[in-house]
């Protein structure tokens, strides 16, 4: 079975596929004065991506950012819009079991509205959040599906972020079968690995 990748306008497509796939052309953004290395410490927004079940259709999600001001509370936010459809949704809603912590210790947090949770840093320099995302749905063009044979997902529909770090180098690390075949048009690091200029370049590159 071969799978056609449509390039849809201002989203963000990965299709991991057990069977052969058509693999759009990479894009050559200007990466200049962002990390050239993949070492995660060279970036202020970490993100992993991983399944929980295929069969529960549920993925898990892992950013790490740099607190570097020391700031109290920094706000994780998930977008309620996506590019292309300015349209508010409720993608929160898929949102379950959200945790902060830093260095293995638990940090507090309040959910201050619909999409956003503020997270008590305790005067950290790094803080990671984890959630699971439910992405059962039959696939759209708008949506994020995680299956069996293939995941599916719109980056603004998953991933949040913080103001602090929206506008630096972001690196993506998804943990997909080995079998597996991956199409983007971010910037492949090797090992699972990509990364984007911006939190905005994530969530809008097909």
């Amino acid at each position: 079975m071969k799978f056609l990748m449509k390039s849809f306008t201002a989203t963000f497509l990965f299709l991991f596929l057990m069977s052969d796939i058509l693999t759009a052309t990479p894009r050559t953004p200007d990466f200049s004065g962002n990390p050239q290395t993949s070492d995660p410490a060279s970036y202020n927004a970490r993100y992993t991506l991983s399944q929980l079940s295929p069969n529960l259709h549920t993925f898990v999600v892992t950013l790490t950012v740099k607190n570097s001001d020391k700031k109290s509370f920094v706000d994780f936010i998930l977008p309620a819009w996506r590019p292309g459809r300015y349209q508010i949704q409720n993608y929160a809603a898929s949102v379950q079991e959200f945790e902060a912590f830093s260095e293995k210790q638990l940090l507090a947090f309040e959910k201050t509205d619909k999409q956003t949770w503020r997270v008590a840093t305790d005067g950290k320099a790094e803080v990671q959040v984890r959630y699971k995302y439910y992405a059962g749905n039959p696939i759209d063009a708008g949506n994020t599906y995680c299956g069996s044979e293939e995941m599916y997902f719109n980056g603004s529909n998953l991933f949040v972020y913080t103001d602090e770090t929206r506008n630096s180098p972001a690196l993506l690390t998804i943990d997909y079968p080995d079998d597996w075949k991956v199409a983007s048009q971010l910037r492949p690091l090797g090992g699972k690995s990509f990364d984007a200029e911006t939190y905005d370049d994530l969530i809008d590159a097909p």
